[in-house]
């Protein structure tokens, strides 16, 4: 795969108030080889950490619509190090896999998917690390994927209020 990323890679945000960020890559964010080539415009929808999991009664993508949309994603499955989780406790669950949660992007045909680290394991600023282009391997799965940094995803977040999308 390529070493390093296009000169034509950009990524900007745009919050509900009118703010536009222009990110700067491997500072706010980082695209990785994991992720497909292409362009993607349109709406953010959250989906936490991205997981459909009919086994475990628990689906993040259960009435909503992320076709042709861009996905923010979190790092990881919730209830890390909690044996009552239904992932598996503290074992590394299938669903936290990237390729699990790129496979389930692209199964409800999202746009993009924006990856943040998870609030467990990155306790503040200083921990938030950007994963390395080909971190995650370079086999490609189609769908375009960057990680973003939390401070990112925090700013939109303060200017863009969630919606339950009813």
């Amino acid at each position: 795969g390529a070493t390093g990323s296009s000169p034509q890679t950009s990524l900007s945000l745009h919050t509900s108030r009118g703010t536009r960020l222009q990110l700067t890559i491997n500072e706010h964010y980082q695209p990785l080889q994991r992720g497909g080539e292409g362009k993607a415009s349109g709406g953010l929808v959250f989906v936490g950490y991205g997981i459909s999991a009919a086994d475990d009664n628990y689906d993040e993508y259960a009435d909503v619509d992320v076709g042709g949309k861009t996905i923010v994603v979190i790092r990881r499955v919730p209830g890390q190090g909690d044996v009552d989780s239904p992932f598996s406790g503290e074992s590394t669950s299938p669903h936290a896999y990237i390729s699990s949660k790129l496979k389930q992007a692209a199964n409800h045909k999202a746009a993009a998917v924006l990856f943040v680290n998870d609030p467990y394991t990155v306790l503040d600023s200083a921990t938030d690390k950007l994963v390395a282009m080909d971190g995650f391997g370079s086999r490609s799965q189609g769908v375009p994927f960057l990680q973003i940094r939390q401070s990112v995803l925090d700013q939109v977040l303060s200017e863009s209020p969630l919606t339950t999308g009813e």
